[in-house]
């Protein structure tokens, strides 16, 4: 099961990463006393990139929670997922 849970992980990271090197990338926009980085342009593709990226970081926090046993905690953090 761990393989094919990081076996599609990194098909999604890789995924997440080619899609991305094919849209405008964000720029600094100043915030409070640094930056962050945001989409200029706002367009549909940008946003499915901004998605998945979420999806695989939320995917590797549900696997940190779950080897520790905070499953009640990891429940919550899939909630993201879906909205």
């Amino acid at each position: 099961m761990n393989q094919c849970y990081d076996l599609a992980l990194a098909k999604l990271a890789h995924t997440a990463q080619q899609l991305a090197m094919n849209v405008p990338a964000p720029s600094k926009v100043p915030f409070q006393n640094s930056f962050v980085f945001r989409y200029q342009e706002k367009t549909i593709q940008q946003a499915i990139v901004q998605k998945l990226v979420r999806a695989v970081s939320t995917l590797h926090a549900t696997r940190l929670l779950m080897d520790k046993g905070f499953f009640q905690e990891q429940v919550r953090s899939n909630e993201c997922l879906t909205s």
